[in-house]
C-alpha cells in the first residue's frame, strides 16, 4: 500500500493538488451558501393574453428574495408552478406561457428566460377541455451584486378570450414552489 504526503497549506486552502489525485480546483467555488424557499398555494386565473403576475394572495405580486454575500456569487434558481387552461367554447389554442424575471434592488424587473417563457397546455378540436401541466425553471443567474434579488413568475394565455389559465388550479391543495440557492464565485 502507498502512503502519499499531505501538503498542508492546500489541505487548508480547500484546494487538491491534481498530482496527489484530486482536480486542483478550488473548493471554495462552486459552494451552496444560503437556500431561501418561497411556496404559494394562492391560486391565480387569467384569461389575459397579457402578462399579468402569478400572486401570493389576491392583488399580491408572489415574490422571493435572496442577498448575495458577494457579488461574485451566482443565484441558481429552480421552481415548479402547476398550471391548467381551460377552453370554454370552440377556441382550440388552450395554451399558457409562464415567465421568470428577475429584480436587482430598487430596480425594474427584467426577463430572465426567452419571451415566452414554458408553454403549457395544448391545442385541441374540442369544447370545453381542460389540459393540466407543470412548468418547471432551472436557472443560473449572475446578478454581480450584493443587494437583495427577488424574483418574481408572470403569466398570459396564448390567445385571450375563450381560454383561462391558472396556476395553483386546486387552491390550497396545488403548491407552487421556488427555490433559490447562491452559489459561490
Amino acid at each position: 500500500m502507498a502512503l502519499s504526503k499531505i501538503d498542508a497549506a492546500n489541505f487548508l486552502s480547500g484546494i487538491a493538488p491534481a498530482a496527489n489525485g484530486g482536480s486542483g480546483r478550488n473548493t471554495t467555488s462552486g459552494n451552496i451558501i444560503q437556500v431561501v424557499t418561497g411556496t404559494s398555494t394562492y391560486q391565480k386565473t387569467t384569461t389575459s393574453g397579457s402578462y399579468v403576475d402569478v400572486e401570493s394572495s389576491s392583488g399580491t405580486a408572489w415574490e422571493t428574495t435572496i442577498t448575495p454575500s458577494a457579488s461574485s456569487s451566482k443565484i441558481l434558481i429552480t421552481a415548479s408552478l402547476p398550471g391548467n387552461c381551460y377552453q370554454s367554447s370552440s377556441q382550440q389554442n388552450q395554451r399558457g406561457h409562464v415567465t421568470l424575471n428577475g429584480k436587482i434592488g430598487s430596480g425594474s424587473y427584467a426577463l430572465l428566460t426567452g419571451s415566452d417563457g414554458i408553454r403549457i397546455g395544448s391545442y385541441d378540436y374540442s369544447t370545453g377541455t381542460s389540459t393540466g401541466g407543470v412548468c418547471s425553471y432551472a436557472f443560473l443567474w449572475s446578478p454581480s451584486t450584493t443587494d437583495a434579488c427577488k424574483v418574481k413568475f408572470q403569466m398570459k394565455v396564448a390567445d385571450g378570450g375563450n381560454t383561462s389559465m391558472a396556476v395553483n388550479a386546486m387552491g390550497s391543495t396545488m403548491l407552487s414552489t421556488v427555490v433559490l440557492q447562491e452559489v459561490s464565485g
